[in-house]
């Protein structure tokens, strides 16, 4: 026991005395911190100078710019104002479609723009778009003109996802290899719908489709599929994979 003016304290009592100034103190700090804290949301819209409220894609290039992919065309934002870049029938430099799903930047600094009417790839100096369209005549063209998602591998492969089948880009004959569902090959994607596309730490490109996962050696040219299986717990969840994403520990 210890005295202190006439009062005694057990052991016990000083430890739970403690163990409350303590818990005090920390609840004290965490309300402090919370209100330091405190998240506050800035609108821009519509009467900022956006082209459109509907929202499909956002991308921040290398010189800081923000794309944003609407349904009325692509913005242009540096932080106080916006260039919206629209399609003009007589302009076929112009984007090919208003409809933006994806905005990707290579390692070349070329900003890539997927459209529902085509692949777009935009010349910064001259502001001018190249277009890239599917041609039924021509089986070296893109796919498809509903171009989902974009994306750029380790090794500077330019891959594209449209609505039917995955796109390789050769940079030298600005041509196109295509991957596609074959329902009798096992090694092929298991739906020709692609929603998004990621390279994982070993070099593997990985597909979500409207029908599955796929898992691609760009090496071997082939693909292993991950479905739902009913009553397998260890299987996807669902087959309509929308993203896919390799964290900063390996896991996807």
């Amino acid at each position: 026991m210890n005295e202190n003016h006439g009062r005694v304290y057990t052991s016990g009592r000083l430890s739970r005395l403690f163990f409350c100034s303590i818990l005090l103190l920390v609840i004290f700090s965490n309300i402090l911190y919370s209100q330091e804290r405190q998240i506050k949301f800035e609108n821009i819209g519509i009467e900022e100078g956006l082209s459109q409220a509907s929202i499909h894609c956002i991308w921040q290039d290398s010189k800081g710019f923000i794309w944003i992919g609407t349904e009325s065309g692509v913005n242009r934002y540096d932080g106080y104002d916006f260039i919206v870049y629209t399609s003009d029938v007589k302009n076929p430099k112009s984007l090919s479609n208003n409809w933006v799903y994806s905005v990707y930047e290579d390692h070349l600094g070329n900003i890539w723009i997927g459209t529902d009417g085509g692949l777009n790839r935009f010349n910064r100096e001259k502001e001018i778009f190249t277009r890239y369209l599917h041609d039924p005549e021509k089986p070296n063209s893109l796919s498809n003109n509903k171009v989902f998602t974009i994306f750029e591998d380790k090794s500077g492969s330019l891959w594209i996802g449209t609505d039917n089948g995955l796109n390789r880009f050769n940079r030298k004959e600005e041509t196109w290899f295509r991957f596609q569902s074959d329902p009798k090959d096992r090694n092929s994607l298991s739906h020709n719908s692609i929603n998004s596309i990621c390279e994982d730490s070993l070099d593997m490109l990985w597909i979500g489709t409207d029908k599955g996962l796929n898992r691609f050696n760009p090496t071997t040219g082939k693909f292993v599929q991950y479905k739902h299986i009913r009553g397998d717990f260890k299987s996807l969840s669902d087959d309509w994979i929308h993203v896919v994403y390799q964290d900063r520990l390996g896991m996807l």
